[in-house]
């Protein structure tokens, strides 16, 4: 839908996806006070700043954080307009040229956080020491081939048929098609 507005279009459908995410950082938060059996930071205003303050990286970093990508590289590749998908894929449509620079984007994204954060512990003997346990070695290769499929293989099709759907419902309800690019 974002590559098919106007720019003022494009900055209220972030604004609903900003609230979409809003909601979901309180429903988080309040997972957070629920399920609170793997933490084991104490009690009182402690917990509950470590709660809201953990609660910020799934919602925020990884939900609104491609959501402004996604915005940015749309508005970049489509400022010149845009023309309906009519295939899985193609290189001469702006639309789908924004869908796979953002998947890419992402997709690179997502691998060096996870290096950074999550495996470096694990890989960094092999530059240290020179090997790396086979454990090690088996969280890793698993990690980056969800990654892999997750972030590279699945992300395009969920844009290319999130734009199917908002274009068949535009169709049937063209008094709800955006306005023309000005």
């Amino acid at each position: 839908a974002f590559a098919n507005f106007d720019f003022k279009g494009r900055v209220y459908s972030l604004g609903v996806v900003f609230v979409s995410v809003l909601i979901a950082y309180v429903f988080q938060i309040v997972a957070g006070f629920i399920d609170s059996t793997n933490i084991t930071v104490g009690t009182g205003q402690s917990y509950i700043a470590f709660v809201i303050y953990y609660s910020v990286g799934p919602c925020f970093i990884s939900t609104m954080g491609p959501a402004i990508i996604n915005a940015l590289v749309t508005h970049k590749l489509t400022k010149n307009g845009t023309q309906r998908i009519k295939s899985f894929f193609s290189s001469k449509n702006s639309v789908q040229n924004a869908m796979f620079v953002s998947t890419f984007i992402i997709f690179l994204i997502a691998i060096a956080f996870t290096t950074v954060f999550d495996m470096w512990p694990l890989i960094k003997p092999l530059f240290t020491d020179g090997y790396i346990r086979e454990s090690s070695m088996n969280v890793v290769v698993t990690n980056y081939i969800s990654y892999l499929i997750f972030y590279l293989v699945m992300q395009y099709p969920v844009y290319y048929f999130m734009y199917k759907i908002y274009d068949s419902y535009v169709l049937k309800n063209p008094e709800k098609k955006p306005k023309e690019k000005s």
